[in-house]
């Protein structure tokens, strides 16, 4: 019975070591390990290479205009020995316009001289003299060099400037009224029996001055060489003061100037002539060189709108012959040329010349500052004017 349990054992492990054999057999081989590549080579880092530089563009030239005026030469400021030294900003050429019906004007020179109360003009054209508050300065045309400075203090106050820049009329400090001599502050003549004036102005040939009355409305023309009256005029009604009288050249007519009316008056007859209205003041008013035409500087509604405005009127009948012009900046000083058919005003720092007669408008120029007088040479030549900033410029009309 044992020797058959032992038979039995060993079958079985037999037959277990069988059954392992062929299981092993039966597996599948391992496959051989991969070859290790090497490792890929490291690149060295590539070369820097410094910017490549901008190059600039290639500058265009500007083309030339041909058809630009020259400009200008811009005329240093000169001093005057009774005035202290300030920035002047220099008067522009004038820009021509369209309209070749009135002369250009060509910036000759500038000199800061103070502020301008009235401009006159010797006869010969040679000399401006200058009355400022603080002097009495003769200039030579047209380098506008001081000639002659006389200090105003013979007298107590000073009423207008002759036209031919020789005289004074003023307020001694006695109260009498006197006429000076420009050149040397001498006394020429005093003026018998006149009082203190309310306004007063010179005849266009500085022979003659007239004095307005403080307590009526009368104008009494003296001789300016001698003091003695000449005539009294008188007739004018209005309710506003008057403010000036302007005289024709010819001595013939006189036109008396309130808020916002003038008329005229002979002055040999004393007849009364042609009223003109306007709706404001009247800013300044001069006579043409031929005395028949009469042009004024006022306001006028335009398009529901106050527009300053330059008018001509005809002595003989009021009738307005032209208007020339209309802007909303009112206009400040007027010239009429002595000779020609021309005059010269201003708006702000503008000066403009017109033809009077046509209408035409042919230049406008520039000046440092807002202008405040204006005034032609006899010869009708030269235009100078003065500004706000004490700045007189030269002007050639051409």
């Amino acid at each position: 019975m044992f020797t058959n349990r032992r038979f039995d054992l060993f079958l079985v492990c037999v037959s277990a070591l069988l059954l392992w054999s062929i299981l092993l057999g039966c597996a599948p081989a391992t496959p051989p390990p991969l070859p290790t590549l090497p490792p890929v080579p490291t690149l060295p880092p590539a070369p820097t290479f410094p910017p490549v530089p901008t190059i600039p563009p290639v500058a265009t030239p500007a083309p030339t205009d041909t058809t630009a005026p020259p400009t200008a030469p811009t005329v240093a400021s000169t001093i005057s020995p009774t005035t202290a030294a300030s920035p002047t900003v220099a008067a522009t050429a004038p820009v021509p316009s369209s309209i070749g019906s009135a002369p250009t004007l060509m910036l000759a020179n500038q000199v800061k001289g103070g502020f301008v109360s009235q401009f006159g003009w010797a006869s010969n054209n040679q000399s401006l003299t200058v009355w400022t508050q603080d002097a009495l300065t003769q200039y030579s045309v047209p380098d506008l060099k001081p000639t002659a400075v006389v200090s105003p203090t013979f007298a107590a106050q000073i009423f207008a400037l002759s036209p031919d820049g020789t005289k004074v009329l003023g307020l001694a400090q006695d109260q009498s009224i006197h006429v000076w001599n420009t050149a040397d502050g001498k006394s020429v003549a005093t003026l018998q029996g006149a009082g203190i004036p309310e306004g007063a102005a010179f005849t266009p040939d500085s022979s003659m001055v007239g004095l307005g009355s403080a307590d009526k409305i009368e104008i009494t023309l003296y001789d300016a060489n001698t003091g003695k009256s000449v005539k009294t005029l008188s007739g004018f009604q209005t309710a506003a003061p008057v403010y000036s009288a302007v005289f024709a050249p010819d001595n013939k007519t006189m036109a008396w100037v309130s808020r916002g009316t003038v008329q005229f008056q002979d002055i040999d007859s004393g007849k009364l002539g042609q009223k003109l209205q306007f709706e404001d003041f009247v800013g300044a008013a001069q006579f043409t060189s031929d005395s028949k035409s009469f042009v004024t500087i006022d306001v006028a509604t335009i398009n529901n709108q106050a527009n300053g405005v330059v008018q001509v009127w005809n002595v003989a009948d009021g009738k307005m012959t032209q208007q020339l012009a209309n802007a909303p900046d009112f206009f400040n000083g007027l010239s009429v040329s002595p000779v020609g058919t021309y005059l010269a005003t201003a708006t702000d720092n503008k000066v403009m010349t017109w033809n009077w007669q046509s209408g035409g408008n042919a230049t406008s120029a520039n000046a440092p500052w807002q202008i405040s007088s204006v005034s032609f040479s006899p010869d009708g030549k030269w235009l100078a004017t003065g500004d706000q900033d004490g700045n007189i410029v030269l002007w050639q009309v051409q």
